[in-house]
């Protein structure tokens, strides 16, 4: 029997939130339970949310998303031992990641620069959490985070966004070269 929070119910309170709850950090954590809530479901989920991308090692799934390229909703499967370097979601851009299956690593990043010389960044790690099935964390915008699926299988996970990643600038940072660059990723 299919879930009665299905991805109608699911986009429809998104909307509502966006549209209703002015605080960024309450909005956020909103959107987190509506997600776990959907996710809870697992009645959503194909094969096909399963498969990494051979290339970039993380498929990336769009279940939704408005004309606007706001409230996009993505399944990410992350191949064993792969992951995404640290980055950040673009200015204004905040995050909801809720675990569906295996556990992934998340680590916050801190800049120490000023952000002053083009292409070169210097961050560091500040802490690390684990995000497992039916768990929350969210991402205010503005935070670096890197992923990492150190599991020998892969893991998926719901990511709900305020806008499309490919649809706002954002940067990936390399900590061992110093530099910071433009970050995109092929979406299915």
């Amino acid at each position: 029997m299919a879930s009665s929070y299905d991805l109608a119910a699911l986009t429809a309170e998104l909307r509502h939130l966006r549209d209703t709850v002015p605080e960024t950090h309450k909005l956020v954590a909103a959107v987190a339970e509506a997600g776990k809530r959907f996710a809870a479901g697992r009645d959503w989920l194909q094969d096909k949310h399963r498969q990494p991308h051979p290339k970039q090692g993380i498929g990336v799934h769009l279940l939704h998303e408005e004309p606007d390229h706001s409230l996009p909703i993505f399944v990410v499967a992350w191949a064993p031992g792969r992951g995404a370097p640290p980055h950040n979601h673009g200015a204004g851009n905040w995050a909801a990641i809720i675990g569906v299956e295996g556990a992934e690593s998340n680590t916050w990043w801190r800049r120490l620069d000023d952000g002053s010389k083009p292409g070169y960044a210097e961050v560091e790690p500040v802490k690390t959490a684990v995000l497992g099935p039916d768990e929350a964390m969210t991402f205010l915008p503005n935070v670096l985070h890197s992923v990492d699926n150190e599991a020998g299988e892969v893991t998926v996970s719901l990511h709900i966004y305020a806008t499309h990643l490919n649809h706002i600038p954002r940067e990936q940072f390399d900590p061992q070269k110093k530099t910071v660059e433009p970050f995109t990723v092929a979406v299915d």
